[in-house]
C-alpha cells in the first residue's frame, strides 16, 4: 500500500494506517525535533506531541501530497514552543549550577553542526532544518513557507555559506566560535 493510500485511510480513522505512517517517519521526525532542542529526551517529548497534534488534526490536512511538510512543520512548531516555554521557567539555585558548568574545550565539540545551526536566523535554520533533517525538496519548503522557490534556494546556499564559515571560525560573517 502506498503512502497516499495510508494517508486518506487515515484521514478516514483507520488508527493502524495513521501508526503506519508516523512509524515510518519517526526517524526523520526524531531528528528534526533534536536539531531544535538538542536533548534526547525533549525531542522524543517533542515528536510525541507532535504525533499527538497530527493525530487529532488530521482531517484539517487539506492536500495528501504534502504530508511529510505538514507533519515536519508541526513538529518544528512544537520544538519551538517547548524552547519558547523552557526559557520562561524560572531558574532555581540547583539548575543555575548545572548551566554554570565549564565550557566545552574539546575541538569536536566546538565543531558541533548544531551549535552552528543554531546560530543562524530563524529562517535560515528553518530552511536548512526542513531540507536535511526533514527531506524536502525546495518546491515543498517553498510552498511550506509561503515563499518563491528561487527565494527558499537563495536563503538556503546564504545558509550554508554561513554554517562552513562559523564552522572555520566566523570571520566572514561576525559569527563567533562556539
Amino acid at each position: 500500500m502506498n503512502d497516499q493510500q495510508l494517508i486518506q485511510q487515515a484521514k478516514s480513522g483507520n488508527n493502524d494506517s495513521f501508526a503506519t505512517l508516523i512509524k515510518s517517519r519517526g526517524e526523520k521526525l526524531y531528528k528534526v525535533a533534536y536539531c531544535y532542542v538538542k536533548d534526547e529526551a525533549l525531542a522524543l517529548e517533542v515528536v510525541s506531541e507532535a504525533t499527538y497534534k497530527s493525530y487529532i488534526s488530521l482531517d484539517k490536512l487539506k492536500h495528501t501530497e504534502y504530508f511529510d511538510t505538514w507533519l515536519v512543520r508541526i513538529v518544528i512548531n512544537e520544538a519551538i514552543d517547548l524552547i519558547r516555554k523552557r526559557k520562561r521557567m524560572v531558574l532555581t539555585g540547583e539548575v543555575d549550577q548545572e548551566i554554570a558548568a565549564p565550557q566545552k574545550t574539546g575541538i569536536e565539540d566546538r565543531l558541533d553542526l548544531y551549535e552552528a545551526i543554531d546560530q543562524l536566523k530563524e529562517d535560515e535554520k528553518e530552511i536548512l532544518t526542513l531540507k536535511y533533517f526533514g527531506d524536502l525538496t525546495f518546491a515543498h519548503i517553498a510552498k511550506q513557507l509561503g515563499k518563491s522557490e528561487n527565494t527558499i534556494k537563495t536563503k538556503h546556499y546564504r545558509a550554508l555559506d554561513k554554517v562552513k564559515a562559523i564552522l572555520e571560525g566566523g570571520r566572514q560573517y561576525g559569527i563567533k566560535r562556539i
